[in-house]
């Protein structure tokens, strides 16, 4: 895990509300997808969009998907 990672993960643990620990599931699931941690990007969007439906961490959550539907293993990395 990154700092930065590190640092979202004590924020969520400490969060008051759902509505705050969604808002750091979703920067922290940013920051996986960037690093290239794919999966776990895509846990913390789940868990974000549990918390807040309406959260654009549903919207990262189905584009990301999106991607990985698109992923062709085979094609892309022979």
């Amino acid at each position: 895990m990154s700092a930065e990672t590190e640092r979202l993960t004590a924020q969520i643990n400490t969060a008051a509300t759902d509505a705050e620990r969604a808002s750091l599931y979703y920067k922290r699931g940013r920051a996986f997808w960037q690093a290239g941690d794919k999966a776990a990007a895509i846990s913390d969007y789940e868990h974000a969009a549990a918390l807040d439906p309406q959260s654009e961490a549903a919207t990262a959550l189905e584009l990301a998907r999106d991607v990985m539907n698109f992923y062709h293993r085979e094609r892309f990395n022979p």
